[in-house]
């Protein structure tokens, strides 16, 4: 049995903040290390991020957070998103800023992908694609997460019209 087929729940302290997050029965552990390093990369631009929060949409975001009408100023994707989910978001949310965390070797594929559906949706926003190498699962201390920077692990980033 993989880590794939157990419920398991996983407690973070980043910075001042303790993040407790549950492993679905269907999930893997992969895509909770994306949720936790998303979470602690972005933590500091938007204080009031939520993960896993239903926001009334199709698609719910691995993390988000809304402005003072409900509407996602920031929506993060960890692990695999197809080209129809990026289209959608992208636009139906033309100015949110967005991130897709990637914990793989290279991200260029993908990055075609996204630039080709974030000119057809118009979206304005900023787009960040994040990578991370396999093995950083096996380094999610409270004290790794407390210090790991967006810059140090920013693959690639859209901004403005195309």
């Amino acid at each position: 049995m993989g880590d794939i087929d157990l419920r398991k729940k996983f407690t973070f302290k980043i910075r001042d903040k303790k993040i407790v997050l549950i492993k679905k029965s269907h999930e893997t552990f992969a895509h909770v290390a994306g949720k936790i390093l998303c979470y602690a990369l972005y933590y500091p631009f938007y204080p009031d991020l939520q993960i896993e929060m239903r926001i009334g949409e199709r698609y719910k975001p691995d993390l988000v957070m809304l402005d003072v009408r409900g509407k996602p100023v920031f929506w993060g994707e960890c692990g695999a998103v197809g080209k129809q989910k990026i289209y959608k978001i992208l636009h139906k949310f033309t100015n949110t800023h967005f991130s897709f965390i990637k914990i793989t070797k290279g991200v260029k594929q993908f990055r075609e992908l996204v630039l080709e559906q974030r000119r057809k949706a118009s979206h304005k926003g900023i787009v960040d694609i994040v990578s991370f190498p396999e093995e950083v699962t096996e380094r999610l201390t409270d004290e790794y997460l407390s210090r790991v920077k967006l810059k140090d692990h920013l693959a690639y980033r859209m901004e403005g019209e195309l």
